[in-house]
């Protein structure tokens, strides 16, 4: 009889080993889980604080964009040129390709 309970408490003990194991396998998973969860949640908060920054840089490229055609622009150009002194050329010089210019004789 002293063999069968023993027999019975290294069954026991057997099923209580397997039982821990289980337990710790389903905490890790579930804990596992929760983790990836987190990383998740957060990933999507990061995503939204850069789309929301691209959007914001797309407007201001837009709005450097059309300021830079308005201020590039021949009219604009032609004004301030007339404000720096510099106005239409009174004598125009037109050279012919063939002629020789700033050579030596």
């Amino acid at each position: 009889m002293i063999l069968k309970n023993n027999g019975l408490k290294n069954l026991s003990n057997k099923e209580s080993f397997r039982k821990i194991i289980l337990k710790f396998t389903l905490l890790t998973f579930l804990t596992a889980r929760i983790i990836f969860a987190i990383y998740t949640a957060t990933s999507g908060v990061n995503l939204s604080d850069l789309e929301s920054k691209i959007e914001e840089i797309s407007k201001e490229n837009y709005i450097l964009q059309n300021s830079l055609a308005s201020s590039s622009s021949l009219k604009d150009v032609s004004e301030r040129s007339l404000e720096m002194g510099y106005g239409q050329p009174s004598n125009i010089v037109y050279l012919k390709l063939d002629e020789a210019f700033a050579k030596a004789p």
